[in-house]
């Protein structure tokens, strides 16, 4: 049973592209046993998104509701992991955010899906991420 971890640029992606293959991808990971993890900051980054994405906010609503009843297990980090966090942030020379669910992918023992081509071409050498479109 794998064990995923999902960012904000994926969940968009897949939420309001039914052509992508990010989309393709969710209808599958909750058909299946998968553990499927994020961090709390997924919500907060998945609203803004929206925010920024698209112009009807009835229509941003409507996805961020059907966002908020997907099954993921929120999972907090401990300070160490926090300090990881910098460190990785820091020599890849990526965000905190964007970070911060690589090491807690990592941290699960899990695979990190992103659709962010920066920071997946800055950390992909860190392994235990994939990119999907």
């Amino acid at each position: 049973m794998p064990n995923l971890v999902l960012d904000a640029s994926f969940l968009v992606r897949a939420l309001t592209d039914g052509n992508s293959e990010a989309c393709a991808r969710l209808k599958t990971i909750f058909n299946k046993k998968n553990k499927v993890f994020s961090s709390p900051i997924l919500p907060l980054e998945v609203a803004n998104a929206l925010r920024f994405s698209l112009t009807d906010s009835n229509v941003a609503k409507a996805i961020f509701a059907e966002f908020l009843e997907l099954p993921i297990k929120v999972i907090n980090l401990n300070d160490q992991q926090k300090k990881k966090i910098i460190d990785i942030s820091y020599k890849t020379k990526t965000t905190v955010y964007d970070t911060s669910y690589h090491v807690l992918a990592k941290s699960q023992g899990a695979t990190f899906l992103t659709c962010d081509v920066d920071y997946y071409k800055k950390a992909e050498t860190l392994g235990d991420i994939e990119l999907l479109r």
